[in-house]
């Protein structure tokens, strides 16, 4: 339960941040949204289950709305919190702005931002890169970084140098399992991130570290989950984070070909250490590695002889692999563990022993170690019969087989990995709900049976019929037919008036192409096209038009209906071309619809409908950003009018005006 004491710290932390703020205006619904977090991670609901999923629209201020009902609460339970995002530059928002804003405001909290080990430099490697120079491009980079993080005035993180570090550069600096294994190197960026872990109070991390330590067990990243309130912010990505993230893959040529070299680089290793105790290891890793590049080499034969197998992506029906290659993976799963388990005691063995020369073979070692992992996750995943089958499939190139396994559901994993272990738990997320409401993303995230779980939509504060307008006008021809690439073309100077600020969204690339090259000449403006040049400059220059009085036109497609912030007159006209439905082209796709139909049920309405709603709320959020933002959407779709489903995910858009022509 909240105390008295944790209610008035709350209340006088979003006093005091009212007073500090110019321009600060109490929001219904982030009040709503700190007394559900402090309620719910406070135990009012339920005493074990501290489960909330909360949609909060554009406008609450969700940010400063979870921290503030948080922190408090955290600290009256000595719980510490950890907050995922699914972006860096959310990341570091919480840290730069928010949480800066509440220290302000009196709050007392030691925060920290963790990123995956990759975006830090390895001290070690920066040193001898360095001092190495002559021998790599970028020879002055290298000494800049050096000197900079010697002087303090860089901490060692890519994102926080001034200009972009090209990957072919970073890529000899980046930190490795083996550089951050600790010993001799706690002056390097990512350990001083991870030092003295017990004095924070507040980690904020992304999805992919939070799945990584969750991977782990659990409190080797990050504090143990039965002491840690978690926030999952941008929570509709966190399903396809962990599919993505337990997806695994094996280049089979590749994978062999590093296997073939690694008994030449324990013989290597073995003229370099003299230990009696790395002979037996290294004797099994050597014969370990053969094995398992002969099994990559009988499988790609195999493959190769299958004519059913003649297309360039081939995928297992019901996750189900032919008898021979079941009993080729159950034996290439146990190799691969084997190995890995080896490379693991010779590592161990010759860490003490470590030098500059013996550093690059400790490397290629690791790196075998890391494919060796990948390759027992890949192998037992399709050995394995599962409950929910996986998705399996391959893939050809010119020189390669690729296979690949990934999960269909993740809801279990989630479930028993995150949210059964922890404290407390906020999901938010302006888009969790769907035509259906929560049930699809509570299913689809492993909530939908924790009864202690809560669900909230939190009010915003935009006035949607008076501040906006939704138009779906006449139109001649269905997205599904040919020609509407030409009647798009007819129709979108009509709704591109020449001093308005525009933004159009097309569901793929190619048809953005073929409309813009139909168009050339025939708009007022020549628009500013997604992929011509980088996306901070193509949105700069829309600024400049703006500012300067003048209209402007921006194509995009995904990749600007989600995280674009374009406020006030930077964006007043709207316009989606088309329902953004994801073309069911890939395997995992593939496989949950089988998955849904076998079971009787209809992959349209469970699997695609919630999707295109969930997209369809995050672009037609584009348009208003402040409650002073006004606009118009123009949605050329009329399956939203023609079809069954149209009423649904209409009814899913915020409350605009409607103008829709019969």
């Amino acid at each position: 339960m909240l105390s008295d004491k944790t209610k008035t710290e709350i209340q006088r932390l979003y006093r005091t941040l009212g007073g500090q703020s110019p321009g600060f205006r109490p929001r219904k619904g982030q009040q709503q949204l700190i007394a559900e977090v402090a309620k719910t991670l406070g135990g009012e609901y339920h005493r074990q289950q501290r489960l909330l999923m909360a949609e909060a629209g554009t406008g609450v201020g969700k940010s400063l709305g979870y921290l503030i009902g948080a922190l408090p609460v955290a600290r009256h339970h000595k719980r510490k919190v950890v907050v995922a995002t699914a972006t860096v530059a959310l990341q570091e928002q919480l840290i730069k702005k928010d949480i800066h804003q509440l220290v302000k405001a009196g709050l007392k909290v030691e925060a920290r931002l963790l990123k995956g080990r990759q975006r830090y430099c390895c001290l070690h490697k920066l040193q001898s890169t360095a001092s190495a120079a002559d021998l790599f491009n970028g020879a002055d980079l290298y000494q800049k970084l050096l000197h900079s993080y010697a002087t303090g005035k860089w901490d060692g993180d890519r994102d926080s140098w001034p200009k972009v570090i090209p990957q072919e550069q970073w890529r000899n600096l980046e930190s490795d399992r083996l550089s951050c294994s600790g010993a001799g190197h706690r002056d390097c960026p990512y350990w001083k991130v991870r030092d003295k872990p017990e004095q924070v109070d507040l980690w904020v991390v992304n999805h992919h570290v939070l799945l990584t330590d969750l991977a782990q067990g659990g409190g080797t990243l990050l504090p143990a989950p039965d002491n840690t309130f978690y926030i999952i912010d941008e929570a509709h990505h966190l399903a396809e984070s962990a599919r993505s993230f337990l997806e695994q893959h094996s280049r089979l040529l590749a994978d062999k070909d590093w296997l073939t070299r690694l008994p030449g680089w324990l013989d290597e290793l073995q003229g370099f250490v003299k230990k009696d105790s790395l002979v037996g290891p290294s004797m099994v890793v050597q014969d370990t590695a053969q094995e398992l590049a002969g099994g990559q080499q009988s499988v790609y034969q195999w493959l190769g002889r299958q004519r059913f197998f003649d297309e360039p992506q081939y995928r297992f029906p019901e996750g189900k692999l032919p008898e021979w290659l079941k009993h080729v993976a159950e034996d290439q799963h146990a190799a691969a563990q084997k190995l890995n388990g080896k490379l693991q005691q010779v590592l161990a063995l010759i860490d003490s022993d470590s030098t500059p020369k013996l550093l690059p073979l400790q490397e290629q070692l690791l790196t075998a170690m890391e494919g060796a992992e990948r390759l027992q996750k890949l192998w037992g995943a399709l050995a394995a019969d599962q409950t929910i089958p996986w998705a399996k499939w391959l893939e050809r190139t010119d020189k390669d087989i690729i296979l690949s396994a990934a999960p269909i559901e993740v809801a279990n994993e989630l479930k028993y990995k995150l949210w059964e272990p922890c404290a407390g738990a906020v999901l938010v997320s302006a888009t969790l709900q769907s035509h259906q409401g929560f049930s699809h993303a509570a299913r689809e995230l492993g909530l939908g049976k924790m009864e202690g779980c809560q669900y909230k939509v939190l009010p915003s504060p935009f006035d949607y019929p008076n501040q906006g307008r939704l138009v779906i006008p006449a139109m001649k021809t269905d997205p599904s037919d040919s020609a509407f690439t030409d009647e798009l073309a007819e129709v979108l100077p009509q709704w591109l008036p020449a001093d308005e600020a525009s933004l159009v969204l097309f569901a793929s690339y190619w048809q953005m192409e073929a409309v813009v090259k139909k168009l050339e000449g025939r708009l007022p403006i020549a628009p500013l096209v997604q992929g011509r040049e980088n996306r901070q400059a193509m949105l700069d220059a829309h600024a400049l038009r703006v500012k300067n009085g003048q209209g402007s036109i921006l194509f995009g497609t995904g990749a600007l209906a989600e995280g674009l912030d374009l406020k006030g007159e930077l964006l007043t006209n709207l316009i989606i071309t088309k329902l953004p439905f994801a073309v069911p082209d890939d395997p995992v796709s593939q496989a949950q619809a089988e998955y849904i139909e076998a079971k009787g049920g209809n992959a349209f309405m469970s699997l695609a409908l919630p999707q295109v709603a969930r997209r369809l709320v995050q672009a037609a959020g584009r348009l208003l950003r402040s409650e002073t933002d006004h606009g118009t959407i123009v949605l050329l779709d009329r399956r939203l009018v023609t079809r069954r489903y149209g009423a649904q995910l209409l009814n899913a858009l915020p409350p605009f005006r409607r103008e829709i022509t019969r």
